[in-house]
């Protein structure tokens, strides 16, 4: 999108997520369909008002350790799947220190590997 105006890169990696609602200990389990170092966007099995805080696990064979999250519910919206029939975006509201600077790490080297893969290019290789 042209007028896209996030603060953050975002990228397009089906990381597996688990969720539930703050203090509450039924976890349900997803793939995120987007992530930012600010949020995710993930499918999801029940409609979420806006406002609802989610606690958010995300692992990754990619990533050393699982990164843990408190998120907030910022735009909710219906989708044709009968396994996940909503789509939520949530911005991350509170997230560890260590376990930012891993997704922010994670983002940036995927971002990276795209980029150059969409210009034909890999780091290190010599450039004519």
């Amino acid at each position: 999108m042209d007028n896209d105006k996030r603060e953050n890169v975002r990228i397009d990696e089906h990381l597996t997520v688990s969720y539930h609602l703050l203090k509450m200990p039924h976890r349900v389990s997803s793939r995120i369909a987007d992530i930012s170092e600010g949020g995710v966007r993930l499918p999801v099995m029940h409609q979420f008002t806006l406002g609802t805080i989610l606690e958010i696990e995300i692992c990754s064979s990619e990533l050393p350790k699982s990164i843990e999250a408190i998120g907030r519910v910022v735009w909710s919206k219906a989708r044709k799947d009968m396994r996940f029939p909503f789509e939520v975006g949530i911005k991350f509201t509170k997230i560890d220190p260590s376990d930012y600077n891993q997704l922010r790490q994670y983002i940036r080297r995927v971002y990276k590997a795209k980029e150059a893969k969409d210009v034909g290019w890999i780091e290190g290789e010599e450039v004519l």
